[in-house]
């Protein structure tokens, strides 16, 4: 084996562990952009949340009045007109 192709597979060698430190890298950003992802849904949802207890009692009351029976809408009691 040649200098030459000694050189070339050293080389290769180092591109290969320089590509395997790029893509480590790459997951660990994409995997914080995932993390942010899901903590800015969890504030939006938290933030709709009262609308949305509102609007269940809101439908509640309404299904209440004209609906016998009815057990109310994601869990939440029937609230009596």
């Amino acid at each position: 084996m040649g200098i030459g192709a000694a050189i070339a597979i050293v080389g290769a060698a180092v591109g290969a562990a320089g590509s395997k430190k790029g893509a480590v890298k790459r997951v660990k950003g994409i995997n914080r952009a995932v993390d942010q992802q899901n903590l800015t849904l969890e504030n939006i949802l938290g933030l709709l949340q009262p609308g949305r207890e509102v609007g269940n009692q809101a439908l509640n009351t309404f299904a209440s009045a004209f609906i016998p029976g009815f057990e109310g809408i994601d869990g939440m009691d029937p609230i009596a007109a």
